[in-house]
């Protein structure tokens, strides 16, 4: 009888152990964050493009990982500004900058540089755009440039 009760035990053991793997991964998929891909496309007759892909996190942070191809070794400064790419908004938001030969960049973002709290669900309809630069010196040359939020929704829909 002991022999059948230790069995009784080593099954039950086995089974919860495998509810408890099931439920467990249950919730890692119920918990999956959200991820947004915005276009960089090439600006000032450069030939560099890329994306800005806004990922959100489980604090409500954003994080935002910014990837260039075909730029060069300099080091890229970019920013979410207000409005379009087509007007010559404020800066919102200070990026951290795309560094050399990775051609990436990413930037944990939970408020605007004026301090104004902002969370993932707000820069999807937020009415800005990125635009990296050339380089901290020159500043006027913007390499690519892309909307985000609501500013690229209203590109899709014309």
């Amino acid at each position: 009888m002991n022999l059948k009760k230790i069995s009784l035990v080593l099954f039950l053991a086995a089974a919860f152990t495998f509810v408890g793997c099931s439920k467990d991964e249950n919730q890692t998929t119920e918990n999956e964050l959200r991820t947004k891909v915005f276009a960089l496309n090439a600006a000032d007759n450069a030939e560099i493009s890329g994306t800005a892909t806004f990922t959100e996190k489980e604090d409500g942070t954003t994080t935002i990982f910014l990837s260039l191809t075909n730029s060069n070794n300099d080091i890229h400064p970019a920013f979410i500004y207000l409005d379009d790419v087509t007007s010559t908004g404020e800066v919102a938001i200070t990026l951290a900058p795309i560094e050399c030969n990775c051609e990436e960049s990413t930037t944990e973002v939970s408020m605007l540089d004026n301090g104004t709290a902002i969370t993932f669900d707000e820069l999807l309809f937020f009415d800005g755009n990125i635009r990296v630069h050339q380089s901290a010196s020159d500043l006027e040359t913007v390499i690519a440039q892309g909307n985000i939020g609501i500013n690229a929704i209203n590109e899709q829909v014309k």
